[in-house]
């Protein structure tokens, strides 16, 4: 078996909504419980890697798709042959892992899970369940570690176990993680005014709407100006903990026995996630926004131990033109998984 192990640093950009529970009105961030060296145990954020893997195993079926020519928002036109292919469940394979049904009539067919690896790549990695067939995946995706004075102790134990090529700290000022929480609130009514919903609504409604708007913020930047309905009107108010900008987190990524291909599939996704890097919720108010810094990658094998290292990514063209040659057998193969 051969292991590569990628290690990454993320900084945000700007603050990072990643919430698992609610008090009252509040979302809280996702926190962990930690033991410092002095035997006290205390609740640090941190991003989970389940969160991170469906960012990924989504974006990288999003590139398959669109190249195969079956994203109807990329592809114009998408043509006839193709269009429909991908049902409710043929997605939920894809970008979920998995479709259980009831029918054991099938049994379990390892030559076309294999199959299906082969022709999709990026399946190989992510693997899925198909009805009573699982599909192992061939990646371990860490959860996001807040690179913070109570995480300080595990991080350098990672650190020095990678050896001295893997510097996780670099130059970050190291502070207690509460400094890094913050509380922002919204509105849903805010929600709404900030356009994002506003163009599904037929044009002479949407301009009636965006008029009256524009009527009521001129109306209440008069001195004596009194709202006529106060009391007659509601608006949800809500409050989100978030990680605040330019806190950086910890982050790995480990590879199981890949292929070129896989790998090369992998290392595609991984620039495309690079040009795009949103993690989190809220991403719609601008929530989110990270810069990943590729720290480097160590590749193992069992017989000659640590053998490379590298930092950054180099992508071929070999999986872009696997999917090109490939693509009425892989269109087959979606086909295949479900109905």
């Amino acid at each position: 078996m051969n292991t590569t192990k990628y290690f990454f640093r993320l900084t945000a950009l700007t603050s990072i909504s990643h919430s698992n529970k609610k008090a009252g009105t509040t979302e809280l961030f996702n926190t962990e419980t930690v033991i410092r060296e002095n035997g006290d145990a205390v609740q640090v954020p941190y991003i989970t890697g389940n969160a991170m893997k469906g960012i990924l195993r989504r974006l990288g079926f999003e590139i398959m798709l669109s190249k195969l020519g079956l994203d109807p928002e990329m592809t114009d036109p998408v043509s006839d042959e193709t269009f429909g292919i991908l049902t409710k469940n043929r997605l939920e394979v894809l970008f979920n892992g998995s479709i259980l049904t009831s029918d054991t009539s099938r049994g379990i067919d390892v030559e076309a899970g294999a199959q299906l690896s082969n022709l999709i790549p990026w399946f190989g990695i992510v693997g899925g369940c198909l009805g009573n067939q699982m599909t192992k995946s061939r990646w371990c995706v860490h959860d996001a570690i807040l690179i913070c004075d109570e995480n300080k102790g595990r991080i350098k134990m990672m650190a020095e176990s990678e050896g001295d090529s893997l510097d996780i700290f670099g130059d970050v000022a190291i502070i207690p993680a509460r400094r890094l929480l913050q509380r922002e609130d919204f509105s849903h009514k805010d929600d709404f005014r900030g356009g994002s919903v506003l163009r599904y609504l037929p044009e002479p409604e949407r301009i009636k709407l965006i008029a009256g708007q524009a009527s009521d913020f001129s109306e209440r930047t008069l001195m004596d100006w009194k709202d006529k309905d106060a009391g007659q009107h509601t608006q949800m108010r809500y409050t989100v903990q978030t990680l605040c900008a330019m806190s950086k987190l910890y982050w790995r990524i480990d590879t199981h026995d890949l292929t070129p291909l896989m790998e090369d599939a992998f290392l595609t996704t991984m620039a495309h996630f690079m040009s795009r890097p949103y993690i989190g919720g809220k991403q719609n108010r601008g929530k989110g926004m990270i810069a990943i810094e590729c720290l480097g990658r160590n590749k193992i094998s069992p017989a000659t131990g640590k053998f490379e290292t590298a930092v950054g990514f180099q992508v071929g063209q070999m999986y872009m033109t696997h999917l090109e040659k490939n693509r009425e057998a892989i269109i087959k193969a979606v086909e295949a998984i479900a109905k």
